[in-house]
């Protein structure tokens, strides 16, 4: 019995002390156990509201471990950042997600993130039925000048048509082509292109044969009054070739002293003025003295008719670039999309967006997935009073946007009333955008109520002789209530600061 005491005691110490003859650390205390649970953050996440039925989301936590996803009515699994979701059903959906760090512990409060698959914009209307080639009687390879005879041709050609031009055509003239009044009318060009020397100021020539001699007013390509017009692939360019260095007074000066690239121009590619449902897609305009594209109030070119602004026009894979002002000038519009397009060397700015009179609108503006490069000025604003508060519901977004530093030192994106203007911009959103080679302040907002500068990313700082004081902000914002600033990451050179001079 004292026997097997004794055995009993020696087998205790023989646990305790282990193999080595070393002593074994004793069990930790319950003092000691991590029982605090990790805190989960998304970092990332699809837009309030999108048409896209694909999601991507990122999140964090402030404790090594793992996670745990679920989307709407789904249980909790194990997943990884960043989650990725496809074929979305269209409504509202729910995120959530949870960190368990590696002592067990649960986040008790998930993070969350609810957003809207909004159903996607009817496509542009079919092409409809009727098509009309572009006769050979009107010249297509550059060799003489067509006059106004594609202004004659389109003025002829019924509602509802498709025009079809020449695979590749080139069509010479100092006269704008006017397309007025025209409904349910496509037109594919092909990649044909119009090319004008028509000079830069308006100026009728009266001939001794009596013919009448009309220069370009405004565009080199005029659609007027326009009622679901669709413009495919028709290219436009003119022969602005002014070198130096880039800014409007350059152009001015040169305009006004006459030098040789600068007075002989059309002032713009495409116009549109006035007219509901114009699409121009998939072309490229260069090398005019005006704007690439220019969208305003019917005003400018018909004086016999009520002033109207124009509504739903579509700009989509578009290039723009060499031009002497904007490349994309939409002012008095209500219903503008910008989508997909492109533009650099824009002498005086990449896009210039103006409510400038009472009764003027700027509404329903969208600035999405285009690159903007070389430019001196980018804005939307009321440079006077609207006398209707028609300015609101503007969103500029994942777009990729560099300045030229060589040229210009202010705010990269403007959004707000001109100063002395005291009205408001309501519902604007500048998120998701990569800005290049800034020189200043990437955004600026002023006069404007419910604005968001979220999520955009900071790529690089280019000092350009600017002087700017080395802690120049990302953005700024003022006279303004309820503009969210958040989470716009910084380049290596930190939060939107600028090296030391």
């Amino acid at each position: 019995m004292r026997t097997a005491a004794r055995r009993a005691v020696l087998t205790v110490v023989a646990a305790s002390i282990g193999l080595a003859g070393t002593a074994e650390a004793a069990p930790k205390s319950s003092k000691n156990r991590d029982v605090t649970a990790p805190q989960t953050t998304i970092t990332a996440q699809p837009a309030d509201s999108t048409t896209s039925t694909s999601a991507s989301l990122s999140f964090s936590s402030n404790e090594p471990g793992s996670f745990e996803c679920k989307l709407d009515a789904a249980a909790f699994a194990p997943c990884t950042s960043p989650q990725g979701y496809s074929s979305l059903a269209v409504g509202s959906h729910t995120f959530q997600v949870r960190a368990k760090d590696q002592a067990g512990n649960v986040d008790a409060t998930p993070a969350s993130y609810t957003w809207q698959v909004a159903a996607p914009a009817p496509p542009p209307p079919p092409p409809p039925s009727g098509t009309v080639i572009v006769p050979a009687s009107i010249p297509s390879d550059c060799s003489v000048y067509v006059q106004d005879k594609l202004s004659v041709f389109f003025k002829g050609v019924p509602d509802g048509s498709t025009v079809e031009f020449p695979a590749g055509g080139c069509y010479k003239t100092n006269l704008r082509v006017e397309i007025v009044r025209k409904s349910d009318l496509t037109i594919r060009g092909n990649g044909s292109w119009i090319k004008s020397d028509a000079e830069n100021t308006a100026r009728t020539t009266y001939n001794a044969d009596g013919s009448i001699k009309r220069y370009a007013v405004q565009p080199t390509v005029m659609i007027l009054h326009g009622d679901n017009v669709r413009v495919d692939g028709l290219n436009v360019e003119g022969n602005f070739h002014l070198t130096g260095p880039r800014s409007q007074q350059r152009v001015n000066q040169a305009s006004t002293e006459g030098e040789a690239g600068a007075t002989t121009q059309a002032n713009a590619g495409y116009g549109v003025f006035g007219g509901r449902g114009i699409w121009i897609r998939d072309l490229t305009t260069r090398h005019v003295f005006g704007d690439g594209v220019q969208v305003s109030h019917s005003g400018i070119v018909d004086w016999l008719s009520p002033n109207a602004h124009p509504t739903d026009v579509h700009i989509e894979r578009v290039t723009a670039y060499k031009t002497a002002r904007m490349c994309f000038a939409p002012t008095q519009v209500d219903g503008y999309h910008l989508i997909d397009s492109n533009a650099s060397d824009c002498w005086y700015g990449a896009f210039d967006a103006e409510a400038d009179g009472p009764g003027d609108t700027i509404r329903d503006v969208h600035v999405v997935g285009n690159t903007f490069r070389d430019y001196g000025m980018f804005a939307v604003w009321a440079p006077v009073a609207t006398g209707n508060g028609g300015a609101g519901n503007i969103e500029v977004r994942d777009n990729v946007i560099a300045t030229r530093p060589d040229y210009v030192c202010n705010q990269m994106v403007l959004v707000g009333a001109y100063p002395g203007n005291p009205e408001f911009f309501t519902n604007v959103t500048v998120d998701d955008n990569t800005f290049l080679e800034r020189s200043g302040i990437a955004v600026q907002m002023d006069h404007v109520s419910l604005g968001s500068i979220q999520h955009n990313q900071d790529a690089n700082y280019i000092e350009a002789g600017c002087r700017f004081p080395a802690a120049t902000p990302f953005a700024e914002v003022t006279n303004s209530t309820d503009v969210a600033v958040a989470d716009n990451l910084p380049s290596a050179l930190g939060a939107g600061v600028a090296p030391a001079p």
